[in-house]
């Protein structure tokens, strides 16, 4: 590709990765339907752009979107909201998680493939996407804080899910090892991957104040993000667990040593660091989606077909999980119904859809073009439920809100 023409679209892409952020805070409607389509322009349909070289670097830039994913999802989670609201919501990601790979592994089956490709399929599309959901979210009055901070701690934990259950049915199938094999290697590289990432953010954090006062200095937390999820992957442990508990625990820091009665050593990220790193995660994304839309092909209707029919299965899913999560809680219906819609698949989907594909993985050629389709679906169906639930319900909720908010005030 010549180098202006690279350049041209590096920015073009930039550019369209930030309209379409404010676009979205405006609208609701996510970035990422107009990310992946203008990768489908380039590739696909216009052949502007040979997705080849992409493709051969697929698996270094899947692993480098995990990475940053979730540690940047770490550094935003407070410990102090994650131990009130964990049970609840530990209950809807697990319910949602389980229920989402459960019925994506029937309908793989259904469609002619073996059950432990239906289960990698699952774990491929079984979170939701938490730049889509989180973004939703902070803009809706109508929905209370506790159910704010649930669902913002659920679409976090089905990323770890998603990528850590992905890995381990990868590594069996590549492997040829048994269920049994797959159970350990998930509860091992589970637990090592948790000890490291809490080990290495309790000794980096003393440090990482001494060497704050120097300039640049947060490119060595990024250094040493990388290190610690190559060592623990050495080590067989998994190392995108690793790399989330390693950012709750630098965002937390004080906490954290307060608890362990150290406060001398207590201190935790900066606001600039979290700045720096949320830039490098919005980089990543707004390229990773162009990426994806120049990579898929969309000519293969049964694969298509295959992805609306987990799309909707998905949210059958989801009804479920949101009725088992919320049971006996303190919730309105309004916040029920949009706990429901809020299952939208996006960036860890996309990343993990490749991971099978550049390791050869038999019987997942297909996979990018089914997990494009469930993508866009999902994201066009959680845009119109959360609409018309906020048009039908929303003003109700909102007349409920302010007569309680009287009452309390009248009786104090």
């Amino acid at each position: 590709m010549d180098v202006l023409l690279a350049l041209s679209l590096a920015a073009f892409v930039i550019l369209l990765g930030f309209f379409g952020n404010l676009f979205f805070k405006k609208t609701d409607i996510p970035n990422i339907l107009w990310l992946v389509g203008f990768g489908l322009v380039l590739g696909p349909i216009t052949g502007i752009v040979d997705p080849s070289f992409f493709i051969s670097v697929s698996t270094l830039f899947s692993t480098l979107a995990i990475i940053i994913i979730l540690f940047d999802g770490g550094i935003y989670l407070d410990i102090y909201k994650l131990f009130k609201e964990f049970p609840r919501s530990m209950l809807l990601a697990i319910t949602g998680f389980v229920f989402t790979v459960m019925a994506t592994t029937a309908v793989m089956v259904g469609f002619g493939y073996s059950i432990l490709l239906g289960v990698l399929m699952g774990a491929v599309i079984g979170g939701t996407c938490s730049p889509t959901v989180i973004s939703i979210v902070s803009k809706m009055k109508n929905v209370g804080e506790e159910t704010k901070t649930i669902i913002d701690l659920e679409t976090s934990l089905t990323d770890v899910f998603s990528i850590v259950l992905a890995i381990a049915v990868i590594n069996t199938l590549v492997g040829g090892a048994g269920v049994e094999s797959a159970v350990q290697f998930l509860a091992s590289g589970f637990s090592v991957g948790a000890v490291a990432g809490i080990l290495a953010g309790l000794a980096w954090l003393p440090l990482m104040r001494k060497l704050v006062a120097y300039e640049f200095s947060y490119v060595v937390t990024l250094a040493l993000l990388f290190l610690i999820y190559s060592t623990v992957e050495l080590l067989h442990g998994n190392g995108a667990m690793a790399c989330l508990l390693f950012g709750v625990v630098l965002a937390n820091g004080k906490k954290i040593y307060g608890m362990l009665q150290f406060e001398n050593l207590a201190y935790e990220m900066d606001s600039t660091t979290k700045q720096f790193h949320s830039f490098i995660a919005f980089l990543i994304t707004t390229f990773f989606f162009v990426y994806l839309g120049l990579v898929v092909t969309v000519q293969n209707t049964g694969l298509i077909v295959i992805g609306v029919v987990l799309a909707i299965a998905s949210l059958i899913a989801r009804y479920g999980a949101t009725w088992i999560s919320t049971y006996k809680g303190e919730f309105t219906g309004f916040e029920k119904k949009t706990i429901w819609m809020l299952f939208p698949k996006g960036l860890t989907a996309a990343v993990l859809a490749y991971l099978p594909v550049s390791m050869k993985v038999p019987g997942t050629e297909g996979f990018a073009d089914i997990v494009f389709t469930v993508i866009i679906v999902t994201v066009i169906m959680a845009i119109i439920g959360i609409t018309v639930i906020q048009k039908k319900y929303g003003p109700k909720e909102k007349e409920k809100r302010v007569l309680s908010q009287v009452k309390v005030e009248k009786i104090n």
